[in-house]
């Protein structure tokens, strides 16, 4: 059971970690490009109000995410401490509701960004939004499934009956997670390739992976 709960804690830390970098650095360097210019197009003011009105569901999504998290932390630190794990539910719960809550801030942020690839704008702004719509749309599938892990938890804290299905929904996750924080990387790289159209994120690190 620590292994699944340490394992499950590592990969949503480094989804965390990811979105924030992308959206704080890459989307606001595009938000603030696009307002520089002196006579904006329909087009590019769009999608700037498309990245912008993105970037603040990303960052609802990432306080929620933050608390799903704290909360879970606690059960772990709970458990490992002897307590009943039963007692837990409660707080399972409670995690499992504000992943779903954030989950929903990022499917409105797809679904802003999903309207700027069919606009008239410099296509390596169109290739970054759809390189992030990918990563979201990875990062909603494997926040889904650890919704599904948190159902499990409900019904059997401990997990004295469903181990196996637990660690096969970890995995699950883990992946999903590694493949949207590749997608994410690629945004990224892109908009470091155009700093002219989107602008580099500079002074940020990438999360660590280990």
């Amino acid at each position: 059971m620590e292994d699944a709960i340490l394992s499950l804690l590592m990969v949503s830390m480094i989804n965390l970690g990811v979105i924030r970098i992308t959206a704080a650095a890459a989307l606001l360097a595009l938000t603030a490009v696009l307002a520089g210019c002196s006579s904006l197009s329909e087009a590019r003011e769009e999608a700037s109000e498309a990245f912008g009105e993105a970037n603040a569901s990303i960052d609802r999504h990432n306080d929620l995410f933050a608390q799903a998290r704290e909360t879970y932390n606690s059960v772990k630190t709970n458990i490992e401490a002897g307590e009943a794990p039963d007692e837990q539910r409660e707080d399972i719960v409670r995690a499992r509701e504000n992943l779903a809550e954030a989950r929903g801030h990022l499917q409105t942020a797809r679904e802003d960004l999903a309207r700027v690839p069919e606009l008239t704008v410099d296509e390596p702004v169109r290739e970054y939004a759809g390189h992030f719509i990918e990563a979201i749309d990875l990062q909603i599938a494997a926040e889904g499934r650890e919704i599904e892990f948190y159902r499990l938890l409900e019904g059997d804290p401990a997990l004295d009956r469903s181990r196996d299905e637990a660690l096969d929904l970890l995995a699950e996750v883990g992946d999903g997670y590694a493949r949207a924080e590749d997608a994410y990387r690629r945004a990224q790289d892109l908009a470091n390739e155009n700093p002219d159209v989107i602008g580099p994120a500079t002074g940020q690190d990438a999360p660590e992976t280990a």
